[in-house]
């Protein structure tokens, strides 16, 4: 999964409020690009929800890490994620009973969008989970 360069604003989109990590940008100005440029890590930023890191995950290419994250996420942006999961292996049933499951339409837009949607949307909730 890569994220488009012809996105819009991806140097404008959602921040958050956290405490800041030492080996990326403050979480609370993490954009998607930053998001993009963490994927050089061995493993996802610690502030991530496990829903995030979900999607992290299925940014490097590492579907089973990715649909174990989403599924431990019992909220539903865990429940959204798996969706997308199951969506863009092409279980579309399997994906609508978690789209159902997170209280969310069927995913209809192209993935990379729905990717980008769902993950700036959780970044947005960085901070505020607990």
């Amino acid at each position: 999964m890569s994220i488009p360069n012809d996105a819009p604003s991806l140097q404008n989109i959602h921040t958050v409020s956290a405490k800041s990590l030492s080996h990326y940008p403050e979480v609370s100005n993490m954009t998607l690009d930053d998001f993009h440029q963490s994927l050089t890590a061995t493993k996802p930023p610690a502030e991530f929800t496990l829903a995030l890191a979900g999607l992290w995950w299925e940014a490097k290419g590492d579907w089973a890490r990715a649909h174990e994250s989403a599924q431990q996420d019992e909220r539903p942006e865990g429940s959204c994620v798996h969706a997308y999961l199951h969506r863009k292996e092409g279980d579309q049933d399997n994906a609508a009973y978690w789209y159902g499951r997170a209280g969310k339409p069927v995913g209809r837009e192209p993935l990379d969008a729905e990717w980008i949607s769902i993950a700036t949307a959780l970044l947005g909730q960085i901070g505020r989970r607990n």
